[in-house]
């Protein structure tokens, strides 16, 4: 795609309305408010300036960059001031990306040295929730007046609902604070408890009592889950059945089986989990076995801020990632309603808006003529197989993936078995790109050489690549961090669907 057919593929993912499950209101600050407070707390001597404001300024940050920043958003999220004007800043930016329904989590602070108190952090946030409503942005966040805001006609408007956060560090007692503050406080939009924070620290029997009786009292319970491997903790977790989940990164094949019999929605953060290196690549995201599984799953941001990402990007992703269609994903979106914490009330406001959205919004891409072409190549690659399972229509692809490199030449298709003329030194170039898409080439020539039907279905697999290089040679755009890691997972369900081609006539 050229950049104004960039545009209008983001302009539609921003148009479409979204439910936001997972966000964290600290790591969802916007970099210019990080960047003034950093610069008057360096006038202070707090902080020296100088040494974060690279880091802020970066939008592709590494994993050190990354932890670097949350130490100065715990600097500057301790005073009363701060924490409203960030709520505010942070819902407004949702809504401006057609977020519709957005639970903000957060961890209630303490800093006794300024008077801040539990109590007195969340009742800033509510400070900022109030102050959001403009000429253009109505906010509901608690249910008293939700029946005047289904009303409104003339404005955006966004349902907002608060999760109280337990940090693993804390003891049970100050868990206990927290849940009890988060009942105290359910007339002003808390309807929910997170356990979040370092995944290395703290033990879940600690938490336990403070969960349990947060359910026992009607609060809904959603947990960081599976960060890192603890398949111990992992299956105590599933088994106390919370509401949802985030992350599931670090799953065993008995986590995996447990989450998909109790069906617990899981919070998906792509980029958060690429980012904080617990998912090595996109392609190999489990989102896509939850997907073609159809496991309860919703997309979220996780910290907007620190990840220099939004909705709006993370649902683009999954689109060029995985192959799927806008549609797919709109109703992607609209099922996610189902898994909010808020109640009936809400939720069936909520499905109005997807209604109404579902009879304006313009499908742009041809679901059918996709299905045929990929349906095509997937025939013409494996001419024996009588179906073609939905894993390798996926490999080749829709907008992003190696299939949809070649839709636009689609005489690509016709001459798989022929010369396509992109051998030569000159039109492949010399970039590190091509390079390591060589590398690929002929890792999977001696992979595919070592099963015995090198001859047979190598040259089809290369000239799909050929064909692929050819495109980008023509088309000189944003290709080079895609392409490797989609060829990678297009070449192994290739693999895996001759092989299973192979075993089943023995």
């Amino acid at each position: 795609m050229n950049t104004e057919d960039e545009l209008k593929e983001m302009e539609w993912w921003v148009s479409i309305p979204k439910v936001e499950l997972h966000a964290h209101l600290n790591g969802s600050i916007r970099n210019s408010t990080l960047l003034e407070i950093a610069r008057e707390l360096g006038e202070k001597g707090t902080i020296v300036f100088s040494d974060i404001e690279h880091v802020i300024r970066k939008n592709d940050r590494k994993l050190h960059e990354v932890f670097k920043l949350f130490d100065l958003i715990h600097v500057v999220t301790t005073d009363h001031k701060t924490i409203t004007r960030i709520t505010k800043e942070v819902v407004e930016d949702f809504a401006a990306e057609n977020v519709v329904y957005l639970e903000l989590r957060t961890t209630p602070k303490r800093n006794d040295a300024i008077g801040l108190s539990k109590r007195s952090y969340m009742e800033a946030v509510v400070d900022g929730l109030r102050s959001v409503s403009s000429n253009n942005l109505e906010i509901n966040f608690s249910g008293a007046d939700l029946e005047t805001f289904s009303k409104s006609q003339t404005k955006m408007r966004i349902i907002v609902r608060l999760l109280l956060s337990i940090d693993r560090r804390e003891s049970t007692a100050s868990a206990m604070e927290t849940v009890n503050l988060a009942l105290e406080m359910k007339d002003m939009g808390v309807i929910g408890i997170d356990l979040s924070g370092n995944p290395t620290v703290g033990d879940w029997k600690n938490f336990f009592p403070a969960l349990k009786f947060a359910k026992d009292q009607g609060l809904s319970v959603t947990l960081h889950c599976g960060e890192v491997p603890n398949s111990v903790e992992v299956q105590a977790m599933l088994d106390f059945l919370p509401g949802r989940i985030g992350h599931a990164c670090c799953f065993q094949d008995e986590d995996w089986n447990k989450l998909k019999s109790y069906k617990i929605p899981v919070e998906i953060c792509l980029t958060s989990n690429i980012r904080t290196e617990t998912i090595s690549s996109v392609d190999v995201h489990h989102f896509g076995n939850l997907y073609k599984e159809n496991h309860p799953i919703v997309l979220c941001t996780d910290d907007s801020g620190v990840f220099s990402t939004n909705l709006s990007t993370e649902y683009a992703l999954v689109s060029s990632a995985f192959g799927i269609g806008k549609m797919e994903l709109f109703q992607l979106a609209r099922k996610a309603v189902d898994f909010i914490f808020a109640g009936n009330e809400v939720k069936m406001e909520l499905k109005k808006v997807y209604d109404a959205a579902a009879r304006t919004l313009k499908h742009h891409t041809s679901t059918k003529s996709i299905c045929c072409i990929k349906l095509l190549v997937a025939t013409t690659m494996f001419p024996e197989k009588k179906t073609v399972d939905a894993a390798t229509l996926v490999a080749v692809g829709t907008r992003g993936t190696v299939g949809n490199l070649l839709m636009k030449e689609i005489e690509y298709y016709k001459r798989l078995e022929s010369d396509i003329g992109c051998d030569s030194d000159e039109k492949r170039g010399g970039s590190r790109f091509w390079c390591g898409l060589g590398l690929f080439k002929l890792k999977w020539q001696k992979k595919m050489g070592n099963s015995g039907i090198n001859d047979k279905f190598l040259p089809k697999i290369c000239m799909i690549v050929d064909a692929a290089e050819c495109h980008h040679n023509r088309h000189q755009h944003r290709h080079e961090n895609k392409i490797p890691g989609l060829i990678t997972i297009f070449l192994k369900l290739t693999l895996s669907n001759i092989r299973s081609s192979e075993e089943s006539k023995e």
